[in-house]
């Protein structure tokens, strides 16, 4: 995108990745005072996040404090796509870490055997660990 717009995907990193605005950045609502310095000089700022609820959430957040005007892509990614605008696939541009969701072993970077057992490891030994919390709700029957 260019004529000085920013927009900011705030959707899961997933869904970045599968499928975003081109040229959109991503980032987490929760760390916009981080986002913002990052992203190159613009005259606007557009939020957008799957139907547009988080991006209009983030907006408010921004109301009176940011530096430049800030709106919200009505409808949202999906209004975008649905409209047959073109998106861009990948993790092209990280204002803030992707860390929202834990990856599927079969989606990390390197050894994904490792991270397969890593996590049926983690699995196998949850029955141990709810032992062991006393916080937890559940009741764990042996069989």
């Amino acid at each position: 995108l260019g004529g000085g717009v920013s927009v900011i995907d705030l959707d899961w990193s997933r869904d970045y990745r599968d499928g975003h605005i081109p040229g959109a950045w991503y980032g987490i609502r929760s760390r916009l005072d981080t986002i913002l310095p990052q992203l190159p000089s613009s005259d606007t700022v557009v939020f957008t996040s799957c139907d547009g609820a988080l991006a209009k959430l983030a907006a408010a957040d921004l109301l009176g404090t940011a530096p430049v005007p800030v709106l919200v892509l009505d409808g949202g990614t999906s209004a975008w796509r649905q409209a047959g605008f073109p998106m861009e696939l990948g993790a092209t541009r990280m204002a803030t870490l992707p860390d929202d969701i834990r990856l599927r072993a079969r989606e990390q970077t390197g050894n994904v055997d490792a991270a397969m057992q890593a996590y049926l490891s983690w699995e196998i030994d949850l029955v141990n660990q709810m032992a062991t919390d006393d916080d937890q709700r559940f009741e764990i029957l042996a069989g």
